[in-house]
């Protein structure tokens, strides 16, 4: 969840801070005594994202094994992806170009009739005109936009040394961008879930194929910083 910042130096800037939704066994979900009993206070139910992004972008930087097997993993779920992508686009671009063709046949009787019958057009359909073409144009340019996406979904799939370059800009992102949307689509990209006890990083699980790339021997996770 972005949350905006109303006090201090950084006041209308943004924060980002997840939450868990497993509120069944989550110990961030604990009745206050409970949690005060095992940590000896109540913990937030939510960390910043400044607290787990140090153990991320370690694991980032260790994406670096079986880079052969990923590849194909990451080829079949784009393959699989496309699939759907490409059946809505042209869903879409059937739907835009029937919009299309019905609006085209109001616009040109509403032409007509402010052309050659101004008085009655005035008197009854003031402004149809102007309507009708805002709307023409709309499908129009959706049509379009559907026909250069399924184009691009022609276009050749990352080789293996494109899919390596695509893991290491994960990297720089999460650690130059000053994006914070596009920085947590990295994480979610990348992260299937993780396990914060207290402050601290204890367990990281990535999302196919970035699972099967992870060198766990150099990865250490330690303190994070507190919120």
């Amino acid at each position: 969840m972005r949350q905006l910042i109303k006090k201090g130096k950084n006041k209308g800037s943004y924060t980002i801070r997840y939450y868990c939704r497993n509120r069944a066994s989550c110990e961030r979900h604990l009745k206050k005594d409970e949690c005060i009993a095992k940590y000896g206070r109540v913990l937030p139910k939510s960390v910043r994202l400044k607290t787990i992004a140090p153990a991320i972008e370690d694991t980032l930087r260790h994406l670096t094994k079986n880079t052969v097997e990923a590849h194909k993993r990451y080829i079949e779920r784009l393959e699989q992806q496309i699939i759907v992508n490409k059946a809505i686009a042209e869903r879409k671009l059937r739907q835009a170009t029937t919009d299309v063709k019905k609006q085209q046949v109001e616009y040109d009787k509403y032409l007509n009739l402010h052309l050659n019958h101004t008085s009655d057009y005035n008197k009854y359909h003031k402004g149809k005109l102007e309507q009708t073409e805002t709307l023409l144009n709309a499908y129009r340019a959706t049509q379009e936009q559907s026909k250069k996406y399924l184009a691009k979904l022609k276009e050749p799939l990352p080789t293996r040394e494109q899919f390596v370059e695509l893991v290491n800009s994960y990297l720089k992102i999460a650690t130059t961008t000053q994006d914070l949307v596009e920085e947590d689509a990295v994480y979610n990209e990348v992260v299937l879930n993780l396990r914060v006890r207290d402050d601290v990083v204890s367990v990281i699980k990535l999302n196919p194929p970035y699972d099967l790339m992870v060198d766990l021997e150099k990865i250490t996770f330690g303190a994070g910083k507190r919120t």
